[in-house]
């Protein structure tokens, strides 16, 4: 019993000293806090050269600290070009968020905890804002039923994009005796398609996620890096539609591409101005974009059946590069009548684009966003 007991103590102590040599590395500011002072200061201490010198100094030290922690916690994947680049623009993105706060994670963590306590309060104690009394009429009734059975038809679709291990999770008692045969078949198919490690499970799941064959998949690809997503293309008889699934945050390479969050120009086509967006997002609905187009992914589709539509679908950071990456394919696929987006988005809309005060600005920009949860917003 003594040996037990003894043998667990020592298991913790290192378990104990790991997380404080971790804790150490990640928490250590060698700035010293010099960074708050500064970038709170008045004007008075930028007049001069040493100043202002001495401040971009800082700066340039902040970051090369957080993108040192950066690679040390990401030390498992590649260094390549991409990679650099997600590394420096999350490393700049940390040091100018915490350049005027002297914080520690333990800080943060009791931030969130408060954070959420308060959201459940309200939750709890809000009284409903409008109280509909009269039950809606048949046609409407019956467009709210056919919304909502696309949505739950075409989220199939998005969560197949995560392989395996979304359907083990869902399915955690029957999953791996669903798909375990799968994982051990090698199939031939009349298209290209492009897998990764385990395409194989990753298969299995897919077409008991989708209820669809073998044959109807034009096009698999679960090849990972940082703004580079997994996606699939398929045949939906059903729906008569050829979709197109964009993987969601699911490795420390998607985490980066959503770190990424620095705006960039959105090169397309389009009437709206100052088209920003998220840097991540945009790198890898580009990446989507020019595989489907570069190498004829979605010809090969449509010249199996030119009179389907055209759906994409995505959940999380996949459904952020869905809605980028249907604004890109409108030039390239103009005879598509509507391109179906299934993802958690909000557009934020200002005054003079289409409304004159916040409020009703606001209230457009809810109303964007049940278009596009509805599939409805690319007419």
């Amino acid at each position: 019993m003594y040996c037990v007991s003894h043998h667990v103590c020592q298991h913790e102590s290192w378990i104990i000293i790991a997380a404080t040599v971790v804790s150490i590395i990640i928490v250590f500011d060698p700035l010293g806090g010099k960074m708050a002072p500064y970038s709170s200061a008045g004007p008075s201490h930028l007049d001069s050269h040493d100043s202002s010198q001495l401040l971009n100094g800082l700066k340039t030290a902040a970051t090369s600290v957080w993108e040192t922690r950066i690679k040390l916690l990401c030390c498992c994947i590649g260094k390549d070009d991409h990679t650099r680049v997600a590394f420096s623009s999350t490393a700049e993105l940390f040091s100018t968020y915490f350049s005027d706060t002297d914080l520690v994670p333990s800080d943060i963590a009791a931030g969130l905890a408060l954070l959420h306590q308060q959201q459940d309060n309200i939750r709890n104690n809000q009284e409903p804002a409008q109280v509909v009394c009269h039950a809606p009429g048949s046609s409407q009734e019956a467009d709210l039923d056919a919304e909502l059975e696309n949505c739950h038809h075409y989220m199939q679709f998005a969560a197949a994009a995560y392989g395996w291990p979304l359907y083990i999770y869902r399915n955690p008692l029957t999953g791996q005796c669903r798909i375990g045969g799968d994982c051990c078949r090698s199939r031939t198919t009349d298209y290209d398609l492009v897998g990764g490690d385990q395409l194989n499970c990753h298969f299995g799941s897919i077409l008991h996620t989708t209820g669809l064959q073998y044959r109807d998949f034009i096009h698999v690809s679960f090849h990972d890096k940082v703004y580079e997503l997994p996606f699939l293309v398929a045949l939906d008889h059903r729906k008569e539609s050829v979709v197109v699934a964009v993987r969601g945050t699911m490795s420390l390479q998607d985490v980066l591409t959503d770190l990424s969050a620095e705006s960039e120009v959105l090169d397309v086509e389009c009437e709206v101005q100052d088209r920003l967006a998220h840097k991540g997002i945009s790198q890898a609905a580009r990446y989507v974009y020019q595989r489907l187009i570069n190498d004829g992914i979605l010809s090969q589709a449509f010249s199996i059946a030119p009179e389907y539509r055209l759906v994409i679908v995505g959940h999380s950071l996949g459904g952020g590069a869905a809605a980028l990456l249907a604004t890109m394919l409108r030039a390239a696929y103009p005879q598509q009548s509507s391109a179906g987006i299934f993802s958690e988005l909000h557009r934020v809309t200002r005054p003079g684009e289409g409304c004159d005060s916040q409020a009703q600005c606001d209230q457009l920009g809810r109303s964007e966003e049940k278009n596009l949860a509805s599939g409805r917003a690319l007419q």
